[in-house]
């Protein structure tokens, strides 16, 4: 046994005598308190990878009541069944269906605690752990980066240390102080077109001048005037942004005035992206636009209208609800909308993920580029959460235990050996 399993069997006998297959049974009864759930996470982040196979099949001999699955984990429960079944064959006695199934989605959300968070958990809490790892070098994760542009051709990088600007009678950071580089007199005395880009490896900010909120993801560009004005507010992205509107309204009286009624009304908020124009009044959403990639426009609140520029008839979106763009129409689609702006707060949220995506999400964000990464094997779709700060060597170990392949880190390039 090495120094480190050494070590590691030390600690956790000095921890409190916990008997492992209780302890799992408390867990999949809801019942473990938080030093519990630390002990048993941490057994499972270092003990041999079959254990839980074991601990489930224990379980499928005593039986449980009948339960129903939920679709969310369905593509991974039917890996963690074929998986299974070939070990326990003939060997275990008759259980029903419905109790292989109940039993088998708790073992699918404590494979993807293993594969997606556990060796998180393990890893953020090891002082031994170092930016040299297994995988060769180390990545570390994106960081606030980004690039203003001005209308003259000019263009400053904008400070690490901030995490966004607001555009008004000066560009400022958030705390207030300056940002160099630009002619604020210039600045002042005209409308111009600015433009925010976030490298790979980056995010940003920007609040414009109508009070308008937009978080910028990686590889993002957004365009927009240093101030609005007409009948409508409109700014163009290529990428990923979050947006929180600010409503605007026209005057009650003079310039701008309704002509349906004696009162103000809203100036329409546009947002011209890949393919499709997204119109709302004040509202908080997101849109996902990559060359390439599907349009996606997730609802958080509010309302937004999507019409295509193709022309096609437009589509009116409601809170929970998800428009995408394909061939020059917009279908929509009931989601979970957190697992679509997490990235706004930090986090690597995925659900029922195709591996092909949440390589291109790896990339983006760590600024690496997979090599040989077409036809990986996966048993199903991949879900879980992860903060974005931590080293890309720690989610190559999350990814691993979901695909047959092994990853080598070379630079900025990513070997994936099957």
């Amino acid at each position: 046994m090495s120094a480190y399993w050494l070590c590691k069997a030390f600690i956790l006998e000095e921890k409190p005598p916990y008997e492992k297959r209780i302890l799992f049974a408390k867990f999949l009864d809801g019942r473990c308190n938080e030093e519990e759930m630390h002990w048993l996470l941490d057994y499972f982040a270092h003990a041999e990878a079959n254990d839980l196979d074991v601990l489930v099949r224990q379980a499928l001999e005593e039986g449980v009541e009948d339960d129903a699955i939920s679709p969310e984990r369905k593509a991974i429960l039917d890996g963690v069944h074929r998986r299974l079944s070939a070990s326990i064959g003939s060997t275990r006695k008759p259980v029903i269906r419905s109790s292989i199934r109940r039993i088998l989605s708790y073992a699918a959300a404590i494979l993807a605690l293993l594969s997606i968070g556990i060796y998180w958990f393990g890893t953020r809490h090891d002082p031994t752990t170092h930016l040299v790892s297994r995988y060769g070098g180390d990545v570390q994760p994106g960081t606030n980066r980004a690039k203003l542009a001005f209308a003259d051709g000019r263009s400053i990088d904008l400070s690490e240390v901030q995490q966004g600007i607001i555009v008004g009678e000066e560009i400022t950071y958030l705390d207030g102080s300056e940002v160099s580089g630009h002619d604020i007199t210039n600045h002042r005395s005209s409308i111009a077109d600015q433009q925010l880009t976030t490298p790979k490896g980056g995010t940003y900010s920007v609040t414009l001048s109508d009070g308008t909120k937009v978080w910028l993801n990686a590889a993002s560009t957004l365009k927009y005037p240093t101030r609005f004005s007409g009948g409508e507010r409109v700014v163009t992205l290529e990428g990923e942004a979050y947006f929180e509107v600010q409503p605007v309204y026209t005057r009650a009286n003079g310039t701008g005035q309704s002509k349906i009624e004696n009162r103000p009304s809203k100036i329409p908020f546009k947002v011209v992206s890949n393919g499709q124009t997204v119109e709302v009044l004040g509202t908080a959403f997101g849109i996902s636009a990559y060359p390439g990639e599907e349009t996606k426009t997730t609802l958080v609140e509010g309302a937004v209208r999507l019409r295509p520029d193709a022309g096609k008839m437009a589509v009116s979106l409601v809170p929970g609800e998800q428009g995408v763009l394909t061939t020059g129409s917009i279908a929509k689609r009931k989601v979970d909308v957190s697992a679509h702006i997490a990235w706004r707060d930090g986090l690597i949220v995925l659900k029922d993920a195709s591996v092909s995506t949440v390589i291109k999400q790896i990339e983006r964000w760590y600024d690496v580029k997979f090599v040989g990464a077409s036809g990986l094997d996966v048993s199903g779709a991949l879900s879980g959460e992860l903060p974005r700060d931590i080293r890309l060597s720690e989610i190559l170990q999350a990814l691993e235990m979901h695909v047959g392949a092994t990853f080598k880190i070379e630079g900025r390039r990513v070997f994936v050996k099957k």
